[in-house]
């Protein structure tokens, strides 16, 4: 789950389908809110955190929206029962897989100059034959691009929105921008994985032919 951009009525339904689908965990991949709209309602904003982290546990890292108002934003998630990672790893096992273990990164935003590596992962010289799994949160894609002297197999990301806009005929997205070309869903990157949500809210006049999303993700 992604982007949110204060938009509480999304957020309320996004709760709604995670009740209903019942996943092992949950991530929140940044930009609760939108950093020039006021902020009002903390409390229905924690109210719909606490529904999300009651059903799993709940992670998230913080998106460049979110770093304005990084007070408000990490009060909520806390509230919420969310563990936040900024720039901090937490290793989660999964009961229903026999507690298989893995290793949870939260990077900090690239845009926001708050993308510290290196105080949560390890050069892969030193990791390259550890059996255990990486799963990176990076609310910017392009945080990958800094990642290749680190271990990791997946990356989780939002901020693209879908591109927010997609024309027919067109194969870019309109507002796709800053050089991406992962706008949403899975793509190879080098031996590993990069998923990409289209995210809940969007910036400015809505979302056309690119409509919102959570994303449950299995993992064999």
């Amino acid at each position: 789950m992604s982007d949110i951009h204060t938009n509480l009525p999304l957020l309320e339904k996004a709760a709604t389908m995670a009740e209903q689908a019942r996943p092992d965990m949950i991530v929140f991949l940044g930009d609760l809110y939108t950093d020039f709209l006021r902020v009002t309602h903390a409390g229905d904003y924690i109210a719909q955190m606490k529904r999300l982290s009651s059903v799993a546990p709940a992670y998230a890292c913080l998106g460049n929206h979110d770093m304005a108002l990084a007070d408000n934003v990490e009060r909520v998630l806390k509230e919420g029962g969310f563990t936040l990672l900024r720039n901090s790893a937490a290793f989660v096992s999964i009961p229903r897989l026999g507690n298989v273990e893995f290793k949870l990164v939260g990077l900090g935003d690239l845009r926001e100059g708050d993308f510290f590596p290196d105080r949560c992962m390890s050069p892969r010289e030193l990791e390259e034959n550890s059996p255990m799994p990486t799963i990176v949160l990076s609310h910017n894609p392009k945080g990958r691009e800094l990642l290749g002297n680190y271990r990791w197999d997946l990356m989780l990301s939002g901020h693209t929105h879908g591109g927010q806009i997609k024309l027919p005929f067109f194969s870019t997205p309109l507002l796709a921008s800053e050089g991406e070309t992962m706008h949403s869903g899975f793509h190879p990157y080098e031996d590993k994985q990069v998923f990409v949500t289209r995210g809940i809210g969007y910036i400015g006049p809505g979302r056309f032919n690119c409509p919102p999303e959570i994303n449950l993700i299995t993992i064999p």
